[in-house]
């Protein structure tokens, strides 16, 4: 049997267009818009059909295909096992933030998020607190962000941390929400306040978010670590 070359290129219409166009949205991201280099790796790359429709597609970047394309993210596995810091910065797939209760705001909140706390509080259950964006570049070992609390006659805090695919999430149980861990921290009796501060840091390093609450007062500390890789 033979088949046509016109023909066979064809076989390929439905994947090129889907990879095109899934770049073309990639790069239409404001972040992207100075990408001057094009790097195709995996098996795929090695296609001429696929090469030619990314150098015609994109015109003012450079497309580069490099020796054993199909080989490469193997191999550059196997470097980032040896040497971690060798990826110096990521680029975020998820939001990342943990569950507060800030005080309630009338016509901003929810009714049903409402409660009461020990001290006459009125506060809103549920809060998204925001630390990074999906989208943020992250840099290995850098402490993206660190917030204090204030804490009303409690023994203990527990934090639960959430991503989310949504830039801006109100509420740690709206919809792509994911809850991926959780640090509780207890206090010292004979150290007891009927108000004292807690701080919550998260650190990026190799895949993992590390993320440390510290008891302001007694300068206790625990640390936990979560994936965000996805």
């Amino acid at each position: 049997m033979k088949i046509s070359n016109k023909v066979f290129v064809q076989l390929f219409d439905k994947s090129v267009t889907k990879t095109i166009g899934h770049l073309k949205s990639v790069l239409s991201d404001g972040s992207l818009q100075d990408v001057r280099v094009l790097l195709m790796v995996g098996g795929y790359s090695e296609s001429p059909i696929l090469q030619d429709a990314v150098t015609e597609a994109f015109p003012g970047i450079k497309v580069v295909i490099p020796v054993g394309a199909s080989s490469v993210v193997l191999r550059g596995a196997l470097i980032y096992g040896h040497n971690p810091t060798s990826v110096s910065e990521r680029i975020l797939k998820y939001t990342y933030g943990i569950n507060y209760a800030p005080r309630f705001i009338e016509g901003v909140h929810l009714e049903s998020k409402r409660f009461e706390t020990p001290d006459h509080c009125i506060r809103c259950d549920h809060v998204f607190g925001k630390f990074v964006t999906t989208g943020q570049t992250v840099k290995t070992g850098e402490t993206q962000k660190t917030r204090r609390y204030g804490t009303f006659n409690q023994t203990n805090v527990l934090v639960k941390i959430y991503a989310s695919e949504r830039e801006d999430p109100v509420y740690c149980d709206d919809d792509g929400c994911l809850e991926i861990g959780k640090l509780m921290i207890e206090f010292d009796d004979e150290n007891n306040k009927s108000m004292r501060e807690v701080s919550l840091s998260m650190l990026f390093g190799g895949t993992e978010i590390t993320v440390e609450l510290e008891d302001k007062c007694t300068g206790k500390k625990k640390i936990t670590s979560v994936d965000f890789l996805g």
